[in-house]
């Protein structure tokens, strides 16, 4: 990433701007996917009760760029105390236990599919806590060299 204060002022709104049609423009597109999947006979819920080869491999797949990603960012958090990080790799590791237990369903709203549900709403609490954190961790400050004579 870049740090904050490297981007102009009069450019930061246009980034963020960028940022957000980008961001938008992607959930889009995954929705789309996500919709279309079935169709293409790509089938990667285990409570429809079908599992073809290839939603199988799709699902190991973003678990194990979840399990990677989430060891990266504890890395960085343990490496530069850094609670944003933490709060992150906490989030993905409950995205991950998300994907993992919700494999597990065999029916329509058994206990699987619940907590399920209930590992990606700690996962999504964890990714607020953690943009609140970097919204109130000091970042990149001046170090103000005082000397008293």
């Amino acid at each position: 990433g870049f740090a904050e204060r490297s981007v102009k002022a009069n450019h930061r709104r246009l980034c963020a701007i960028f940022v957000s049609i980008l961001a938008l423009l992607l959930v889009s597109i995954g929705w789309w996917l996500g919709e279309t999947a079935p169709h293409a006979n790509i089938v990667v819920a285990a409570s429809a009760g079908l599992w073809t080869p290839l939603g199988r491999f799709l699902q190991i797949a973003s678990i194990l760029l979840l399990v990677l990603s989430a060891i990266r960012y504890l890395h960085g958090a343990f490496l530069v105390r850094s609670e944003p990080a933490l709060a992150f790799a906490t989030g993905i590791v409950m995205l991950a236990m998300s994907e993992l237990t919700y494999a597990s369903a065999q029916v329509s709203y058994d206990s699987f599919y619940w907590m399920a549900h209930l590992w990606m709403i700690i996962g999504f609490f964890s990714f607020l806590w953690g943009s609140v954190a970097a919204q109130q961790t000091p970042h990149e400050a001046v170090v103000s060299e005082r000397r008293d004579l």
